[in-house]
């Protein structure tokens, strides 16, 4: 397709380089997206949200949502900081170099890449404060984990593809060329400079209202946040009045998130009202 793409623009005499494409680029089965635009801020209209007690991380371009990925976060000693970030470079098989004046890391030695690098096939620089990285892993048991010294770690084909994304979709010099190399070149480090940021934001929302259900994930860094008051909060955003809810069915809810993620359908709470409604009209 694309190959069939530049053989139309090469007819009409037009530089590709220089043209925004308005072609869907088949990225993986069931999954596409077009060349990204640059936004007024100067940034392109990629971006990536990350909800820490959730251990996810979404793709978005524009308001669709590209992928899905599980990841491993800080752990509670180490934790990752929330806040808006952005991605200006993907290094493809890096170098793992530690941080000397860390003390987990004092002794730690310089590692190249391959199966031990602890970044895994790729890392993704976060600036905005801090030195802090999105990337692969040596350990994949550790997904879905706090167990970090502060970065973002995905699967390592997760992270490849996510590299691979972005280089399609953002402007760099190898942008329109075949960039399976990367993948099949494991010990050779390739590093690409962005000419658009992607935006990232790293949220803390231990409850979250989707569609039909609430869920409550544990408060991972004890900031306090899963409490029945903000849970009322959420549950006001539905279309369930709070004022008739049964608080003390919910409290066992709270209490289970401590240690893993609980899933409240809004069925079943509405159950709960109508169970209390009945009760007093009897």
């Amino acid at each position: 397709m694309i190959a069939r793409i530049k053989e139309i623009i090469k007819k009409s005499g037009k530089d590709l380089s220089s043209l925004i494409l308005p072609v869907i680029l088949i990225l993986a089965p069931n999954a596409s997206a077009t060349i990204s635009p640059q936004n007024d801020d100067g940034s392109s209209d990629l971006m990536i949200v990350i909800n820490l007690p959730a251990y996810n991380l979404k793709l978005y371009q524009g308001d669709e949502i590209l992928r899905t990925y599980k990841i491993a976060i800080g752990s509670p000693k180490y934790p990752t900081p929330s806040g808006e970030k952005s991605i200006r470079q993907v290094v493809l098989n890096p170098w793992w170099y530690p941080p000397k004046e860390s003390e987990w890391a004092k002794e730690a030695e310089d590692t190249p890449p391959g199966d031990d690098n602890p970044l895994g096939r790729a890392k993704l620089p976060l600036d905005g404060g801090g030195y802090y990285l999105l990337h692969g892993t040596s350990n994949p048991d550790s997904i879905g984990k706090a167990v970090s010294h502060g970065c973002i770690r995905l699967n390592n084909a997760d992270i490849m593809e996510l590299a691979e994304i972005i280089l399609t979709l953002i402007p760099n010099r190898y942008q329109g060329k075949d960039i399976s190399k990367f993948r099949e070149d494991k010990n050779r480090t390739y590093l690409v400079n962005l000419e658009l940021p992607v935006r990232v934001k790293i949220k803390y929302e231990t409850i979250e209202v989707r569609e039909s259900q609430v869920l409550i994930h544990p408060d991972i860094y004890r900031k306090g946040v899963n409490c029945m008051t903000a849970l009322l909060q959420e549950l006001a955003t539905t279309q369930i009045n709070a004022e008739l809810i049964d608080e003390e069915n919910l409290v066992h809810y709270l209490k289970r998130s401590r240690q893993e993620t609980q899933q409240i359908s809004l069925a079943q709470i509405m159950a709960v009202e109508l169970k209390r409604l009945n009760l007093a009209m009897m």
